[in-house]
């Protein structure tokens, strides 16, 4: 078929090398995947310390990226919250276990003009985060700590508003299996 044993070993080794190079990227991609790690908090009325009774749900979702900078990634998501009266007044990461009330150690912005069903809550923490209390002016030290709480259970997530001024939603944040 070739007239030449040069052209079919040319021939040959480029198609070796294009499949290798295209293995590469897929490669990266699967690490960069196994760095990637998944938290998730279900946010109700009964997870509040002490119990609240509402109607409203939510749920926090979190991307970890532990390679540097350390990165964690956040969206919340809430039905039954009021949105026409600004209703939600916080929504923090406590420092806590389950049934007890912890020191708010991040606050998350809340969107603006966010809706009763629909996103209240988005961005990242990093390094250069404002923290507070424990965590307060700790810089990579705290997104660390913060990290090393979810890795042992003791963050929640907890949604402030003018009718429940403690919390109205909250949820431990735990790792997706």
């Amino acid at each position: 078929m070739f007239s030449s044993p040069k052209i079919f070993l040319l021939l040959s080794l480029s198609i070796v090398l294009v499949g290798m190079s295209e293995g590469v990227p897929s490669a990266l991609n699967s690490t960069s995947a196994q760095q990637e790690e998944r938290f998730i908090a279900v946010l109700n009325g009964s997870e509040v310390s002490p119990p609240v009774n509402t109607d409203a749900t939510g749920e926090a979702e979190f991307i970890l990226h532990r390679e540097q900078p350390i990165r964690l990634f956040y969206n919340v998501s809430v039905t039954g919250i009021d949105s026409n009266s600004n209703n939600v007044t916080g929504v923090h990461l406590h420092n806590g276990i389950s049934g007890f009330n912890g020191t708010a150690i991040a606050e998350l912005p809340i969107i603006q003009g966010y809706e009763r069903n629909g996103i209240l809550a988005v961005g990242n923490l990093n390094g250069s985060s404002n923290f507070s209390n424990e965590l307060s002016g700790k810089g990579e030290l705290a997104i660390s700590s913060l990290i090393n709480y979810i890795d042992n259970n003791t963050i929640y997530l907890d949604i402030h508003t003018i009718d429940n001024p403690n919390g109205e939603l909250r949820g431990q944040v735990s790792r997706l299996p």
